[in-house]
């Protein structure tokens, strides 16, 4: 793999930056330029949150056309069919900021069978090992889930993470079950436009998904479940935080706003139902004293009214039902 492809994680900034090879006609043009003019490939750490619930059904039908058309490739050497493969890497790099590292290995790797004689085919392009990666992602997901879940989940307590970093491994000791385990990586500090960061050289998408999680656990970062969508985020400001704002919708939506609409909806619609209830209590009780309904009466309806209300706050019946039986009552 071309190893002048660089991610870089500030601590003064929690951006994911890739830096172009210095090879590149872009990086030769801005060698000068800022940090901040690099291009953004993707954000900390919300693009690891986002790969540990990709679907990767989607990955496994690029990687299956890659492949077919890498296998053609092997037999004829045509450059058309490389250039059909390298168009479905960048299909691949498209599903998620983590595939780059992917899609710049083996368009390595494509450029290799191209010029390579027709022996080196096979060896140059193991398709076996590009099969498989969808299988392998699926058991870093889960693993990575896990680990959050028992070691950085906010509301598990006080613990600290490394105390619950021990705890995990023992579980899994005690179980006789694999824990996470971490690779070595192979990182260097350095300087580039003008500020010091460690640079990280990914051999694979696995380096850079690892990279991710230790980072995470470096900074005992804290993860909650959100209360709409069900998937972890990370807590970036207030430790109260309920939603995300990881996942928009088709139309830019995160569950950040729509938790908010929802909790105003339901509190209004809470207020609105209260009042109702109330008044229809209160007419009801203004007839014991006009002499118009018996107080058995009352109370009986009084007892209905409690038990209904009772089901519309345990989501047994909705709104309407709700309201319908107080004006039919």
């Amino acid at each position: 793999m071309n190893q002048d492809v660089r991610y870089f994680i500030s601590d003064s900034s929690t951006d994911l930056i890739w830096i172009a090879p210095d090879n590149s006609p872009r990086a030769r043009k801005n060698k000068k330029m800022k940090l901040a003019e690099y291009h953004q490939l993707g954000e900390f750490p919300g693009d690891l949150v986002r790969f540990l619930y990709l679907d990767l059904s989607q990955t496994e039908t690029v990687i299956e056309a890659f492949v077919k058309v890498s296998h053609s490739l092997t037999v004829t050497h045509e450059a058309a069919c490389g250039k059909q493969a390298m168009l479905e890497l960048k299909k691949l790099g498209e599903l998620h900021p983590y595939f780059i590292v992917t899609e710049r290995e083996w368009l390595s790797r494509i450029s290799g069978v191209i010029l390579a004689a027709e022996d080196d085919a096979a060896a140059e392009l193991p398709l076996e090992q590009m099969m498989e990666l969808p299988s392998r992602l699926r058991q870093i997901q889960q693993a990575g889930l896990e680990l959050i879940s028992q070691v950085l989940d906010i509301d598990l307590g006080k613990a600290s993470i490394q105390g619950r970093m021990q705890g995990y491994a023992e579980r899994h000791r005690v179980n006789h079950t694999p824990c996470y385990e971490f690779r070595k990586l192979t990182t260097k500090y350095e300087q580039i436009g003008g500020v010091y960061l460690e640079r990280l050289y990914p051999t694979d998408i696995f380096d850079l998904i690892d990279y991710s999680l230790q980072r995470c656990l470096e900074k005992e970062l804290r993860f909650r479940v959100c209360k709409n969508c069900g998937r972890y985020f990370a807590i970036s400001r207030s430790a109260k935080a309920e939603y995300c704002d990881t996942f928009p919708d088709e139309n830019g939506r995160t569950c950040r706003n729509v938790g908010a609409i929802t909790a105003w909806t339901k509190k209004r619609e809470s207020d609105d139902v209260f009042m109702t209830y109330r008044r229809e209590y209160k007419k009801r009780f203004a007839r014991i004293r006009s002499g118009t309904l018996l107080p058995e009466d009352f109370y009986r309806w009084s007892e209905q009214a409690r038990q209904k209300k009772d089901e519309l706050e345990a989501g047994e019946i909705d709104v309407d039902t709700f309201l319908a039986w107080l004006a039919d009552s």
